[in-house]
């Protein structure tokens, strides 16, 4: 398998792998969540400046932008920065999108130089398994937050994870005059805390494979304690850990999705 992932095959027909993702819902949860745990609801006239880190084809990003906030999305991806531009570009929102890797975050810029908010969606957080790989996001993160600014971020809770075990999913999707056949294989490493997905996508146009890719996806899987630290270690205190994107639920042993919600603590 590729270690690229997110490749030019892959971009091109992710929207349509993730049309039935409620991505306006979720964008509803994470609104909440700013509200409650930042400073009150946004104002019309003072939109907040969010940084959506691993932005993909910046699905949150633009609905976030459409509700007035002020959006910087960054992925290392290219081929999905660039569907995530058209898109912008045919929706007329103001969104400033850039190809950037989130482990270089001096790299974004904005004005003002720092940001109220951001947001780590659709387990982007699980994606650094490397050594040192959260640690140097998270202080990247904290780096570009103002005093007191809030993250947000959803990843897998490691009992549900653990409790299911892995499995091999099958999906076939047609739209846009094409069948797109995706195959997912997963692998567990518990004492990494590691899912492997190994991925394999075919588009189909009038019964010609046009499109092939095969990825290899390393994600890390999460427990509360661990993500206490984590925060702890690099200028965040834990606000709250929940459900997703049923916020304010407990977590629930078959159900994969969770969110925290870090607050930037003054530099020691």
């Amino acid at each position: 398998m590729s270690d690229q992932v997110f490749g030019p095959v892959h971009a091109e027909v992710y929207d349509l792998i993730y049309a039935d993702k409620d991505y306006a819902g979720e964008c509803d949860a994470v609104e909440s969540l700013l509200e409650r745990y930042g400073q009150g609801p946004r104002t019309p006239d003072v939109p907040r400046r969010l940084m959506d880190v691993g932005c993909g084809t910046a699905n949150h990003a633009l609905e976030m932008a459409s509700r007035g906030y002020r959006v910087t999305g960054i992925d290392r991806s290219a081929p999905m920065v660039e569907v995530a531009r058209a898109k912008a570009r045919r929706a007329g929102l103001d969104v400033d999108l850039q190809v950037a890797d989130a482990l270089d975050l001096d790299r974004v810029s904005v004005p003002g130089g720092s940001f109220d908010a951001a947001m780590v969606m659709f387990t982007v957080i699980g994606y650094f398994t490397e050594e040192g790989g959260l640690d140097q996001l998270l202080g990247g993160i904290r780096s570009r937050l103002k005093e007191g600014g809030l993250l947000v971020a959803d990843y897998w809770y490691g009992p549900a994870v653990l409790a299911q075990g892995p499995t091999t999913r099958f999906r076939a999707i047609d739209g846009q005059g094409r069948r797109v056949l995706r195959c997912a294989q997963g692998e567990i490493d518990v004492d990494e805390q590691v899912y492997t997905i190994d991925l394999e996508i075919w588009v189909i146009e009038e019964d010609r494979l046009v499109g092939h890719a095969k990825e290899t996806h390393r994600m890390h899987f999460f427990f509360p304690a661990e993500l206490k630290l984590l925060l702890e270690a690099n200028g965040f205190e834990l606000v709250c850990d929940t459900s997703f994107p049923d916020i304010g639920s407990s977590h629930r042993p078959g159900h994969w999705w969770a969110a925290l919600v870090g607050r930037a603590v003054p530099d020691r």
